[in-house]
């Protein structure tokens, strides 16, 4: 019976038994194609022509955001981010006091929860820091173009 659901999943048409995973993935990786784009090109530079500045444009104008309330908005998403990057830093500095005296399994799951936790806070105040880049630029770059600038 496991044959016959091993014989369905490759494929094959002589009712063998499949010898072992592998035999199932190259059967499977056979008969997929992929068109992956060139990553080389310059199509992947942005989805909008000029940058998506009028679709941000579109979007302030639409929620009724003027340039004041942009620049506080932008101001907001700033100290959001150092306070973030502030508490990642502290996340760290916990994992690493964790991590000295580590002669426990309790010290060493508690180092790994402060590092796991370091780093969800660290991918937050990344966020907050594009959206302010955002508004900045006033346009809806990519996160490429974001990582071009910033650093």
């Amino acid at each position: 019976m496991g044959g016959y659901a091993l014989t369905r999943l490759t494929g094959s048409s002589d009712g063998g038994y499949v010898r072992n995973g592998a035999d199932v993935i190259r059967s499977a990786a056979s008969r997929i194609q992929l068109s992956l784009p060139d990553y080389s090109s310059s199509e992947l530079e942005g989805h909008y022509p000029d940058g998506g500045r009028a679709r941000f444009i579109a979007a302030a104008t639409e929620r009724g955001l003027g340039p004041a309330e942009l620049d506080h908005k932008r101001r907001k998403w700033l100290v959001e981010a150092r306070i973030l990057l502030t508490a990642s830093i502290l996340f760290f500095l916990g994992g690493f006091l964790w991590l000295i005296p580590a002669d426990s399994a309790f010290e060493l799951v508690m180092c790994v929860g402060f590092f796991g936790g370091a780093v969800a806070v660290l991918s937050l105040a990344f966020r907050a820091d594009f959206a302010a880049w955002q508004i900045r630029e006033r346009r809806f770059g990519s996160v490429r173009e974001y990582l071009d600038a910033r650093f």
